[in-house]
Protein backbone atom coordinates (compact mmCIF):
# COMPACT_ATOMS: atom_id res chain seq x y z
CA UNK A 1 0.00 0.00 0.00
CA UNK A 2 1.42 3.37 -0.99
CA UNK A 3 1.80 5.84 1.85
CA UNK A 4 3.40 9.29 2.23
CA UNK A 5 7.10 9.03 2.97
CA UNK A 6 8.85 10.70 5.85
CA UNK A 7 11.70 13.00 4.82
CA UNK A 8 15.00 11.11 4.67
CA UNK A 9 17.93 12.75 6.44
CA UNK A 10 20.96 12.96 4.11
CA UNK A 11 23.79 10.63 4.85
CA UNK A 12 26.03 13.46 6.12
CA UNK A 13 28.02 11.61 8.71
CA UNK A 14 31.13 9.57 9.14
CA UNK A 15 31.64 6.74 11.56
CA UNK A 16 33.84 6.27 14.59
CA UNK A 17 34.86 2.66 15.24
CA UNK A 18 35.92 1.88 18.81
CA UNK A 19 39.32 0.24 19.06
CA UNK A 20 37.96 -2.97 20.56
CA UNK A 21 36.05 -3.83 17.35
CA UNK A 22 37.81 -6.14 14.93
CA UNK A 23 38.48 -5.34 11.28
CA UNK A 24 35.52 -7.51 10.33
CA UNK A 25 33.28 -5.59 12.70
CA UNK A 26 34.47 -2.32 11.23
CA UNK A 27 33.70 -3.61 7.73
CA UNK A 28 30.21 -4.62 8.88
CA UNK A 29 29.59 -1.21 10.38
CA UNK A 30 30.78 0.54 7.23
CA UNK A 31 28.35 -1.45 5.08
CA UNK A 32 25.47 -0.62 7.42
CA UNK A 33 26.32 3.08 7.26
CA UNK A 34 26.53 2.94 3.47
CA UNK A 35 22.94 1.69 3.39
CA UNK A 36 21.61 4.26 5.87
CA UNK A 37 20.07 6.41 3.14
CA UNK A 38 17.50 3.65 2.53
CA UNK A 39 15.67 4.53 5.74
CA UNK A 40 11.94 4.88 5.02
CA UNK A 41 8.52 4.05 6.37
CA UNK A 42 8.21 0.34 7.09
CA UNK A 43 5.22 -0.86 5.05
CA UNK A 44 2.50 -3.44 5.78
CA UNK A 45 3.34 -3.84 9.45
CA UNK A 46 1.47 -6.01 11.92
CA UNK A 47 -0.16 -4.54 15.01
CA UNK A 48 -2.12 -5.24 18.16
CA UNK A 49 -3.55 -3.19 21.00
CA UNK A 50 -4.46 -3.93 24.60
CA UNK A 51 -8.08 -3.59 23.45
CA UNK A 52 -10.14 -2.48 20.44
CA UNK A 53 -13.63 -1.18 19.72
CA UNK A 54 -14.72 -3.38 16.78
CA UNK A 55 -18.42 -2.59 17.18
CA UNK A 56 -17.59 0.95 16.03
CA UNK A 57 -14.98 -0.14 13.43
CA UNK A 58 -12.07 1.32 15.40
CA UNK A 59 -9.43 -1.37 15.58
CA UNK A 60 -5.63 -1.33 15.70
CA UNK A 61 -5.30 -2.31 12.02
CA UNK A 62 -6.92 0.92 10.87
CA UNK A 63 -4.14 2.94 12.54
CA UNK A 64 -1.24 1.44 10.56
CA UNK A 65 -2.56 0.98 7.02
CA UNK A 66 -2.97 4.63 6.03
CA UNK A 67 -6.74 4.17 5.92
CA UNK A 68 -7.48 7.76 6.93
CA UNK A 69 -4.62 9.48 5.10
CA UNK A 70 -4.74 11.58 1.96
CA UNK A 71 -1.16 12.61 1.51
CA UNK A 72 -0.24 13.55 5.07
CA UNK A 73 -3.71 14.90 5.91
CA UNK A 74 -5.77 12.68 8.16
CA UNK A 75 -9.53 12.37 8.20
CA UNK A 76 -11.63 13.58 11.13
CA UNK A 77 -14.10 10.71 10.59
CA UNK A 78 -13.07 7.74 12.79
CA UNK A 79 -15.06 5.13 10.85
CA UNK A 80 -12.49 2.55 9.67
CA UNK A 81 -9.66 5.10 9.92
CA UNK A 82 -8.65 5.15 13.60
CA UNK A 83 -8.00 2.94 16.62
CA UNK A 84 -9.95 3.37 19.84
CA UNK A 85 -9.61 1.30 23.00
CA UNK A 86 -12.45 -0.49 24.71
CA UNK A 87 -14.22 1.41 27.48
CA UNK A 88 -12.07 1.67 30.60
CA UNK A 89 -8.74 0.96 28.89
CA UNK A 90 -7.45 4.52 29.02
CA UNK A 91 -3.80 3.63 29.72
CA UNK A 92 -3.27 0.61 27.46
CA UNK A 93 -0.71 -0.28 24.83
CA UNK A 94 -0.41 -0.09 21.05
CA UNK A 95 2.20 -2.38 19.47
CA UNK A 96 3.66 -2.72 15.97
CA UNK A 97 5.40 -5.76 14.50
CA UNK A 98 7.81 -4.71 11.74
CA UNK A 99 8.18 -8.33 10.60
CA UNK A 100 12.00 -8.14 10.58
CA UNK A 101 14.76 -6.29 12.43
CA UNK A 102 15.19 -2.65 11.49
CA UNK A 103 17.34 0.18 12.72
CA UNK A 104 14.43 2.28 14.00
CA UNK A 105 14.99 6.01 14.40
CA UNK A 106 11.59 7.70 14.55
CA UNK A 107 7.82 7.44 14.71
CA UNK A 108 5.32 9.72 13.04
CA UNK A 109 2.04 9.88 14.94
CA UNK A 110 -1.34 11.35 14.11
CA UNK A 111 -3.28 11.54 17.38
CA UNK A 112 -6.97 10.66 17.74
CA UNK A 113 -8.82 13.14 15.51
CA UNK A 114 -12.54 12.41 15.77
CA UNK A 115 -14.70 15.49 15.17
CA UNK A 116 -18.41 15.94 15.75
CA UNK A 117 -20.11 19.32 16.00
CA UNK A 118 -20.71 20.21 19.63
CA UNK A 119 -18.46 17.40 20.89
CA UNK A 120 -14.95 18.87 21.40
CA UNK A 121 -14.54 16.35 24.23
CA UNK A 122 -13.94 13.60 21.66
CA UNK A 123 -10.42 14.96 21.10
CA UNK A 124 -9.68 14.28 24.77
CA UNK A 125 -9.38 10.61 23.76
CA UNK A 126 -6.00 11.26 22.18
CA UNK A 127 -2.79 10.02 23.81
CA UNK A 128 -1.27 12.72 26.04
CA UNK A 129 1.79 10.94 27.47
CA UNK A 130 3.36 7.58 26.59
CA UNK A 131 6.62 5.68 26.78
CA UNK A 132 8.15 4.57 23.47
CA UNK A 133 9.55 1.04 23.84
CA UNK A 134 11.55 -1.01 21.32
CA UNK A 135 12.49 -4.68 21.36
CA UNK A 136 13.90 -7.50 19.27
CA UNK A 137 11.17 -9.65 20.88
CA UNK A 138 8.07 -8.80 22.87
CA UNK A 139 9.88 -10.05 25.98
CA UNK A 140 12.81 -7.65 25.58
CA UNK A 141 11.21 -4.22 25.32
CA UNK A 142 13.42 -1.32 26.40
CA UNK A 143 12.08 2.19 26.96
CA UNK A 144 13.78 4.45 24.40
CA UNK A 145 11.77 7.59 25.17
CA UNK A 146 10.14 7.97 28.57
CA UNK A 147 7.07 10.14 29.16
CA UNK A 148 6.87 11.43 25.61
CA UNK A 149 4.33 14.25 25.32
CA UNK A 150 1.94 13.95 22.38
CA UNK A 151 0.21 16.82 20.57
CA UNK A 152 -3.55 16.91 20.78
CA UNK A 153 -5.26 16.53 17.40
CA UNK A 154 -7.10 19.57 16.02
CA UNK A 155 -10.30 17.88 14.87
CA UNK A 156 -9.72 19.06 11.29
CA UNK A 157 -8.69 17.31 8.09
CA UNK A 158 -5.04 18.38 8.00
CA UNK A 159 -1.45 17.27 8.52
CA UNK A 160 -1.15 17.35 12.30
CA UNK A 161 1.41 14.56 12.46
CA UNK A 162 4.11 14.61 15.13
CA UNK A 163 7.60 13.31 14.45
CA UNK A 164 9.21 11.58 17.44
CA UNK A 165 12.92 11.01 16.79
CA UNK A 166 15.47 9.07 18.81
CA UNK A 167 18.83 7.32 18.45
CA UNK A 168 18.72 4.55 15.85
CA UNK A 169 18.05 1.27 17.65
CA UNK A 170 17.77 -2.31 16.30
CA UNK A 171 14.22 -3.56 16.86
CA UNK A 172 11.44 -5.64 15.39
CA UNK A 173 8.71 -4.56 17.81
CA UNK A 174 7.56 -1.06 18.77
CA UNK A 175 5.29 -0.36 21.72
CA UNK A 176 3.50 2.84 22.65
CA UNK A 177 2.91 2.35 26.37
CA UNK A 178 0.20 4.88 27.11
CA UNK A 179 0.42 6.68 30.45
CA UNK A 180 -2.52 9.05 30.05
CA UNK A 181 -4.90 10.68 27.58
CA UNK A 182 -6.16 14.28 27.53
CA UNK A 183 -8.90 13.62 30.07
CA UNK A 184 -11.46 11.26 28.60
CA UNK A 185 -12.55 8.90 31.40
CA UNK A 186 -13.30 5.92 29.16
CA UNK A 187 -11.46 5.75 25.83
CA UNK A 188 -8.01 6.35 24.34
CA UNK A 189 -7.10 6.24 20.66
CA UNK A 190 -4.75 7.04 17.79
CA UNK A 191 -5.39 7.91 14.16
CA UNK A 192 -2.17 6.65 12.51
CA UNK A 193 1.32 5.50 13.45
CA UNK A 194 4.24 5.11 11.02
CA UNK A 195 7.67 3.69 11.85
CA UNK A 196 10.79 4.89 10.06
CA UNK A 197 13.80 2.62 9.86
CA UNK A 198 16.48 0.83 7.84
CA UNK A 199 16.27 -2.92 7.26
CA UNK A 200 18.93 -4.91 9.12
CA UNK A 201 18.04 -8.60 9.16
CA UNK A 202 15.28 -11.17 8.78
CA UNK A 203 13.03 -12.21 5.94
CA UNK A 204 10.60 -9.68 4.55
CA UNK A 205 7.50 -10.67 2.58
CA UNK A 206 7.21 -9.65 -1.06
CA UNK A 207 5.00 -6.56 -1.44
CA UNK A 208 1.90 -7.86 -3.21
CA UNK A 209 -1.38 -6.54 -4.54
CA UNK A 210 -4.67 -8.28 -5.29
CA UNK A 211 -5.04 -9.07 -8.98
CA UNK A 212 -8.55 -10.46 -8.60
CA UNK A 213 -11.05 -12.45 -6.54
CA UNK A 214 -14.11 -14.43 -7.52
CA UNK A 215 -16.25 -12.50 -5.01
CA UNK A 216 -16.20 -10.47 -1.77
CA UNK A 217 -18.91 -10.02 0.83
CA UNK A 218 -20.48 -6.56 0.48
CA UNK A 219 -21.06 -3.67 2.91
CA UNK A 220 -21.68 -3.22 5.77
CA UNK A 221 -18.81 -5.67 6.25
CA UNK A 222 -15.20 -4.65 5.68
CA UNK A 223 -13.68 -7.97 4.64
CA UNK A 224 -11.90 -6.92 1.48
CA UNK A 225 -9.22 -9.06 -0.19
CA UNK A 226 -6.65 -6.30 0.40
CA UNK A 227 -6.76 -7.07 4.11
CA UNK A 228 -5.13 -10.44 3.36
CA UNK A 229 -1.88 -8.71 2.32
CA UNK A 230 -1.68 -5.48 4.35
CA UNK A 231 -0.55 -6.96 7.68
CA UNK A 232 -3.83 -6.05 9.35
CA UNK A 233 -4.37 -8.28 12.39
CA UNK A 234 -0.97 -10.02 12.26
CA UNK A 235 1.34 -9.84 15.26
CA UNK A 236 4.32 -12.16 15.86
CA UNK A 237 2.69 -14.96 13.79
CA UNK A 238 -0.62 -14.70 15.66
CA UNK A 239 -3.71 -13.12 14.14
CA UNK A 240 -6.63 -11.07 15.39
CA UNK A 241 -10.08 -12.63 15.79
CA UNK A 242 -11.75 -9.41 14.55
CA UNK A 243 -12.64 -10.00 10.86
CA UNK A 244 -13.53 -6.49 9.66
CA UNK A 245 -10.38 -4.71 8.56
CA UNK A 246 -8.17 -7.80 8.90
CA UNK A 247 -9.65 -10.67 6.81
CA UNK A 248 -11.16 -11.46 3.42
CA UNK A 249 -14.51 -13.22 3.07
CA UNK A 250 -16.05 -14.34 -0.20
CA UNK A 251 -19.74 -13.74 -0.89
CA UNK A 252 -22.28 -16.17 0.54
CA UNK A 253 -22.52 -19.28 -1.63
CA UNK A 254 -19.08 -18.85 -3.16
CA UNK A 255 -17.65 -21.70 -1.13
CA UNK A 256 -14.87 -22.50 -3.62
CA UNK A 257 -13.56 -19.02 -4.44
CA UNK A 258 -10.31 -17.93 -6.06
CA UNK A 259 -7.98 -15.15 -4.98
CA UNK A 260 -5.06 -14.05 -7.17
CA UNK A 261 -1.98 -12.17 -5.96
CA UNK A 262 0.30 -9.96 -8.08
CA UNK A 263 3.90 -9.94 -6.82
CA UNK A 264 4.80 -6.99 -9.03
CA UNK A 265 7.31 -8.85 -11.20
CA UNK A 266 8.44 -12.42 -11.74
CA UNK A 267 9.92 -13.77 -8.51
CA UNK A 268 11.69 -16.98 -7.56
CA UNK A 269 9.74 -18.06 -4.50
CA UNK A 270 10.85 -19.91 -1.40
CA UNK A 271 7.67 -20.11 0.69
CA UNK A 272 4.16 -18.90 1.36
CA UNK A 273 2.87 -18.18 4.85
CA UNK A 274 -0.86 -18.68 5.39
CA UNK A 275 -3.27 -17.81 8.20
CA UNK A 276 -6.71 -19.40 7.85
CA UNK A 277 -9.97 -17.54 8.56
CA UNK A 278 -9.92 -16.76 12.31
CA UNK A 279 -13.17 -14.97 13.15
CA UNK A 280 -14.43 -15.73 16.66
CA UNK A 281 -17.52 -14.85 18.64
CA UNK A 282 -18.64 -16.51 21.85
CA UNK A 283 -21.13 -19.25 21.01
CA UNK A 284 -20.32 -19.09 17.27
CA UNK A 285 -17.69 -21.79 16.75
CA UNK A 286 -19.23 -22.29 13.30
CA UNK A 287 -17.50 -19.09 12.11
CA UNK A 288 -14.20 -20.98 11.98
CA UNK A 289 -15.67 -23.42 9.46
CA UNK A 290 -15.38 -20.60 6.92
CA UNK A 291 -11.67 -21.40 6.74
CA UNK A 292 -10.17 -23.26 3.77
CA UNK A 293 -9.71 -27.01 4.22
CA UNK A 294 -8.30 -27.81 0.76
CA UNK A 295 -7.03 -25.71 -2.14
CA UNK A 296 -4.77 -25.68 -5.19
CA UNK A 297 -1.96 -23.19 -5.79
CA UNK A 298 -1.47 -22.06 -9.38
CA UNK A 299 1.23 -19.89 -10.95
CA UNK A 300 1.32 -17.50 -13.88
CA UNK A 301 3.67 -15.03 -15.53
CA UNK A 302 0.98 -13.07 -17.36
CA UNK A 303 -2.05 -13.33 -15.05
CA UNK A 304 -4.03 -15.14 -17.77
CA UNK A 305 -2.63 -18.63 -18.15
CA UNK A 306 -2.19 -20.44 -14.82
CA UNK A 307 -0.30 -23.68 -14.20
CA UNK A 308 -0.96 -25.86 -11.12
CA UNK A 309 1.97 -25.89 -8.71
CA UNK A 310 0.41 -27.71 -5.75
CA UNK A 311 -2.91 -29.54 -5.78
CA UNK A 312 -5.20 -30.78 -3.02
CA UNK A 313 -3.19 -28.87 -0.43
CA UNK A 314 -4.60 -29.33 3.08
CA UNK A 315 -5.00 -26.42 5.53
CA UNK A 316 -5.66 -26.57 9.28
CA UNK A 317 -8.69 -24.88 10.80
CA UNK A 318 -7.84 -21.66 12.69
CA UNK A 319 -7.88 -21.69 16.52
CA UNK A 320 -10.26 -18.76 17.05
CA UNK A 321 -7.92 -16.88 19.39
CA UNK A 322 -5.34 -14.11 19.04
CA UNK A 323 -2.55 -15.74 21.04
CA UNK A 324 -1.78 -18.93 19.07
CA UNK A 325 0.82 -19.08 16.30
CA UNK A 326 -1.22 -20.84 13.61
CA UNK A 327 0.70 -19.61 10.57
CA UNK A 328 1.27 -22.42 8.07
CA UNK A 329 4.42 -22.35 5.93
CA UNK A 330 3.98 -23.76 2.42
CA UNK A 331 7.15 -24.80 0.60
CA UNK A 332 7.30 -22.90 -2.70
CA UNK A 333 10.83 -23.87 -3.75
CA UNK A 334 10.88 -24.33 -7.50
CA UNK A 335 8.13 -21.79 -8.13
CA UNK A 336 8.88 -18.84 -10.39
CA UNK A 337 5.97 -16.53 -11.11
CA UNK A 338 4.53 -13.04 -10.94
CA UNK A 339 0.98 -14.17 -10.17
CA UNK A 340 -0.03 -16.71 -7.53
CA UNK A 341 -3.60 -17.97 -7.31
CA UNK A 342 -5.24 -19.87 -4.46
CA UNK A 343 -8.15 -21.86 -5.90
CA UNK A 344 -10.25 -23.24 -3.06
CA UNK A 345 -11.59 -26.76 -3.33
CA UNK A 346 -13.46 -26.89 -0.02
CA UNK A 347 -13.92 -25.21 3.34
CA UNK A 348 -14.83 -26.72 6.72
CA UNK A 349 -18.60 -26.78 6.11
CA UNK A 350 -19.80 -23.17 5.89
CA UNK A 351 -21.59 -21.33 3.09
CA UNK A 352 -18.88 -18.63 3.36
CA UNK A 353 -15.13 -19.00 2.71
CA UNK A 354 -12.34 -16.69 3.81
CA UNK A 355 -8.66 -16.12 4.64
CA UNK A 356 -6.96 -14.04 7.34
CA UNK A 357 -3.52 -13.36 5.83
CA UNK A 358 -1.10 -14.55 3.14
CA UNK A 359 2.59 -13.65 2.75
CA UNK A 360 5.03 -14.67 0.02
CA UNK A 361 8.79 -14.91 0.38
CA UNK A 362 11.40 -14.88 -2.37
CA UNK A 363 14.68 -16.74 -2.57
CA UNK A 364 17.14 -14.06 -1.39
CA UNK A 365 19.56 -12.67 -3.95
CA UNK A 366 23.27 -12.94 -3.03
CA UNK A 367 23.45 -9.22 -2.22
CA UNK A 368 20.40 -9.55 0.04
CA UNK A 369 21.94 -12.52 1.80
CA UNK A 370 25.11 -10.51 2.42
CA UNK A 371 23.18 -7.55 3.75
CA UNK A 372 21.09 -9.79 6.00
CA UNK A 373 24.23 -11.42 7.39
CA UNK A 374 25.80 -8.02 7.88
CA UNK A 375 22.68 -6.72 9.61
CA UNK A 376 22.49 -9.72 11.92
CA UNK A 377 26.17 -9.32 12.83
CA UNK A 378 25.78 -5.60 13.43
CA UNK A 379 22.69 -6.16 15.59
CA UNK A 380 24.55 -8.71 17.70
CA UNK A 381 27.61 -6.48 18.03
CA UNK A 382 25.52 -3.46 19.00
CA UNK A 383 23.70 -5.32 21.75
CA UNK A 384 26.88 -7.00 22.94
CA UNK A 385 28.51 -3.59 23.16
CA UNK A 386 25.42 -2.18 24.89
CA UNK A 387 25.37 -5.01 27.43
CA UNK A 388 29.10 -4.65 28.16
CA UNK A 389 28.72 -0.92 28.62
CA UNK A 390 25.76 -1.29 30.96
CA UNK A 391 27.63 -3.77 33.14
CA UNK A 392 30.68 -1.56 33.47
CA UNK A 393 28.88 1.77 33.86
CA UNK A 394 25.21 1.22 34.69
CA UNK A 395 24.63 4.86 35.54
CA UNK A 396 25.15 5.93 31.92
CA UNK A 397 23.12 5.31 28.80
CA UNK A 398 24.54 2.74 26.37
CA UNK A 399 25.82 3.97 23.02
CA UNK A 400 25.86 2.30 19.66
CA UNK A 401 29.22 1.46 18.17
CA UNK A 402 28.33 3.59 15.11
CA UNK A 403 28.13 7.25 16.14
CA UNK A 404 26.94 10.01 13.86
CA UNK A 405 29.22 13.06 13.72
CA UNK A 406 29.19 16.06 11.43
CA UNK A 407 31.54 16.08 8.49
CA UNK A 408 34.34 18.60 8.95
Amino acid sequence: MSRPLLPIVPNSFVMKIPSHLSAVSAFVAMIIVSHSASAAIVEDVGQRASSDLPSFNRIAAYATTGAGLTGNDHSDNPFRTMWLSASGDVAGTFEIDLGAVYSVNSLRVWNYNEFLAGRPDLLLRGVAVANIDLGLTTDTYTTIVANQAFNQAPGTVSDFSQLISFAATPARFVRIDIQSNFGDPSFTGLSEVQVDGTFLSGQRPIPATIAGVSSTIADPFDRLPEHVIDGGGVFARTHSIIPDGTMWLAAQGDIAPTITFDLGSTKTLSSMMFWNYNEFLVGRDDLLTRGISQADILLSDDGITFTPFKTDLQFAIAPGDNTTDFAETINMVGATARYVQIAVDANYGSDFTGISEVQFFAVPEPSSLLLTAVGSCATLLAFRRRRKFSLSAPQKSPRCFCEKVERS
